[in-house]
């Protein structure tokens, strides 16, 4: 589609995303994106300055239609109806910016409650559609940051804020009606889009893995705080030293604040020799056939990418039942988070019976082609602006 037609043509939109990082819900985001210039929408986009792994995924995009690049240098806020107040100026500003192009509606990426605030806000102080989408809902509390009864305070009011919402799991839309939010809440699946049949032998050829060895470890970010690196090795630990499972291989896909740490724990309980890390790669297709089980010990989680990506590549997961992991992998696949011992009895009922453990493999990885792709979450995103244009009284 170019500007002119498509389901948007003629229709100003503004992409807001102020993440500091670069991960899975900006890979997510930039899909809504692409659609919205694919449909002929003319999109004014605002990101953080100095984000350059973001600036650079959004430039790719711009040859698929008409796209304005704005970036922001934003201060850093922690309390956000504090620093609002004494400092109207930052959402006044963004809304005078918004107001400038006579904008359609606001798609903000909001990666929690915090990340984008601002453009929140000003797309409803500025009287503009608002339509945020967001993967992880939970109380600050939960997620082992700094000061976060505090952050809970000031910030909870922000489930408030936009006219509509996009997440991604039954259990995050209840947590955003647990704080307080009562505009609709629309579920939009995940957006997996790989593009290479699994071929386990090429990947260990390509890693230099022995075809026959038993391989597992983990993908994504490699922290300790939200994904659980710490349980992952506490569970290697406790296997003796004469268990089958001290013959595999430790496959670490990523990178993370706890990288070395894990490395230097794995060399250290007698794994030199078979550990591999890769880093992350725009292609984890090729990689993730490697593995023979992926292990997601995750203290919170929205809906893995990574889970939906390995299961398509068919790899079986071993994960906590929090969250998305909780909601889409069967219970044999799952334990309490925080449990080494819960975890490598995971572990070790794979070693055990590797077939009987992969069965509901096929029908999981069905279920994310089926429902998880492109076509259903652009779907979706075009089901949820159109209501949001229809609930503000604006034909779209």
């Amino acid at each position: 589609m170019n500007a002119g037609t498509g389901k948007l043509a003629g229709q100003r939109l503004i992409f807001y995303n102020d993440a500091k990082g670069f991960g899975g819900h900006e890979i997510q985001a930039l899909h809504a994106l692409r659609w919205m210039l694919r449909e002929g929408a003319e999109v004014s986009c605002y990101y953080r300055a100095g984000n350059e792994a973001h600036q650079a995924a959004l430039m790719n995009a711009s040859d698929l239609g008409t796209l304005k690049m704005h970036p922001l240098e934003l201060p850093a806020i922690r309390f956000h109806r504090p620093f609002h107040l004494f400092h109207p100026e930052l959402v006044r500003s963004l809304a005078g910016r918004f107001q400038e192009e006579n904008h359609t509606a606001a798609f903000i990426a909001q990666g929690n409650l915090e990340i984008s605030a601002p453009g929140a806000l000003a797309a409803k102080q500025a009287g503009i559609p608002c339509l945020s989408y967001i993967p992880i809902t939970h109380r600050f509390v939960e997620l082992g940051i700094n000061k976060p009864r505090r952050r809970d305070l000031f910030n909870g009011y922000l489930a408030t804020v936009p006219d509509r919402w996009l997440t991604i799991s039954e259990a995050m839309r209840e947590r955003l009606r647990q704080r307080g939010a009562r505009q609709p809440i629309d579920l939009i699946p995940n957006c997996i889009t790989l593009t290479e049949s699994p071929d386990k032998r090429a990947a260990r050829r390509a890693l230099g893995l022995p075809e026959d060895a038993c391989v597992l470890g983990m993908a994504g970010r490699l922290d300790r705080i939200q994904k659980g690196t710490n349980v992952f090795l506490d569970a290697l630990a406790g296997f003796s030293a004469d268990h089958p499972i001290r013959q595999a291989w430790i496959l670490l896909l990523g990178d993370g604040p706890e990288k070395e740490g894990m490395l230097t724990n794995l060399k250290k309980q007698g794994w030199e020799g078979r550990i591999l890390w890769q880093p992350w790669t725009d292609t984890p297709e090729r990689i993730y056939p490697a593995f023979d089980l992926l292990v997601m010990p995750s203290r919170f989680e929205g809906l893995p990418i990574t889970m939906q990506e390995a299961l398509v590549c068919g790899v079986p997961i071993a994960a906590s039942n929090v969250d998305g992991l909780g909601e889409f992998l069967p219970s044999e696949w799952t334990c309490p988070r925080n449990n080494p011992e819960a975890l490598r009895e995971l572990l070790e009922s794979f070693a055990q019976n590797s077939a009987a453990y992969c069965a509901p493999l096929p029908s999981l990885a069905e279920h994310v082609r089926r429902e998880h792709n492109r076509e259903a979450f652009e779907e979706t995103l075009a089901d949820s602006l159109h209501n949001l244009l229809a609930q503000k009284g604006i034909a779209d």
